[in-house]
């Protein structure tokens, strides 16, 4: 009996038909476990539009700086934000025993009270830029508002990216016996997703914002770890040249923590050459087993006061520079209905074309608070 007359169009006759590979891509991620990509849960969440958005909230910041040199006994003190401090507020130089209070406001000038309660004015200078820490901003009864204080979100923006291959295989090529290899097309398709994938954890780590959503005349891309990390403001350290020691990985982990970051379990990416300044930390350590004859020192998680990271070797890391990032609050996204997959393209001539495309950013959350940037960092 006949099968049932032919359509007269049918899926295998059609061009531009697509298959989601986005399952295949995530499979190819977690096949590698030191990549970025994997480290931040691969692909995870939807963009929301080519131009990303996300919303952020600060607390209000309880540490300032000194404008100027406080003499001993001087009531005057200019301050770098003076919006921090209120009349009553109870404020000291940090590491310093002596509390002050503040009775004016005026700008960025403090009127203010030395040697506040049982502490006392220790009749020496505090230098210009010296950190102040705010303690509290206690009040009087039957106070009436001297200022509306408000919590202000602001508005934290990536683009979209298109990742792009296309392939190309003669029908000769795609039917004639080939060692190892069932399908011409789908081994090449599965090469440039490789490449992609690749592509993908070199631009979580160095990608650079575009400057507009893309248009005739520019390409659309999306900011990496380093970007939104180093940003001003950020716990981002110029070494100067000069090696990575444990001091200095413990002074970015304080800065971090200061910020209110290291709250969750952490990783500090690093290529081959930081990743043996880290393992040589404890070189005075050094195991050895002498039945496997195995001898040496590896590093794969840091501790100190500030909290606890893991470390991971990631090879498309600069050599000179070393990022701490909460994994939690990085995702990439792709965008809606543009995950990536493979299309057919039209058939002309004597070839089989796939082109293989997907959409995708990177959102960082916290970026200038939650995590840290060391560079500059000997490389010999």
């Amino acid at each position: 009996m006949a099968l049932a007359a032919a359509t007269s169009l049918a899926s295998f006759d059609q061009a531009g038909n697509r298959e989601d590979l986005s399952d295949v891509l995530a499979l190819m991620i977690a096949s590698d476990l030191e990549t970025t990509i994997n480290l931040i849960g691969g692909v995870q969440g939807q963009a929301t539009g080519v131009k990303h958005e996300w919303m952020e909230a600060k607390l209000s910041s309880w540490k300032d700086q000194c404008a100027e040199e406080l003499a001993t006994a001087e009531t005057d003190l200019d301050v770098d934000d003076g919006t921090k401090f209120r009349i009553g507020t109870l404020f000291r130089i940090e590491n310093e025993p002596e509390v002050m209070q503040v009775t004016n406001v005026a700008g960025n000038t403090l009127t203010i009270v030395r040697g506040y309660g049982s502490t006392s004015d220790p009749g020496v200078a505090y230098a210009d830029d010296s950190i102040i820490e705010i303690i509290s901003h206690p009040v009087q009864e039957d106070t009436d508002p001297l200022s509306w204080e408000s919590i202000i979100r602001t508005r934290v923006y990536n683009y979209t990216q298109i990742f792009y291959k296309t392939v190309k295989v003669s029908d000769t090529q795609e039917v004639v016996s080939k060692a190892g290899v069932d399908s011409e097309i789908a081994w090449q398709v599965e090469q440039k997703l490789k490449e992609i994938k690749r592509e993908l954890d070199i631009n979580a780590i160095h990608g650079i914002r575009a400057a507009d959503a893309g248009g005739d005349a520019s390409y659309r891309s999306f900011g990496g770890l380093i970007e939104f990390v180093s940003a001003a403001g950020g716990n981002s350290l110029d070494a100067s040249a000069a090696e990575l020691t444990e001091t200095r990985l413990i002074n970015l982990m304080e800065d971090i923590y200061e910020d209110g970051g290291l709250d969750a379990p952490c990783a500090i990416l690093c290529n081959s050459f930081q990743k043996r300044k880290i393992s040589a930390f404890w070189k005075e350590n050094r195991r050895m087993d002498q039945g496997g004859g195995t001898v040496g020192a590896v590093v794969d998680t840091f501790e100190c006061d500030f909290g606890v990271v893991n470390v991971m070797l990631e090879r498309h890391m600069p050599a000179d520079a070393i990022l701490i990032i909460d994994p939690k609050r990085v995702k990439l996204m792709p965008l809606p209905l543009s995950e990536m997959s493979t299309r057919e393209l039209p058939k002309t001539g004597l070839a089989l074309k796939r082109e293989i495309v997907g959409q995708y950013t990177l959102e960082i959350r916290n970026a200038t608070e939650a995590h840290g940037y060391y560079y500059n960092l000997a490389v010999a």
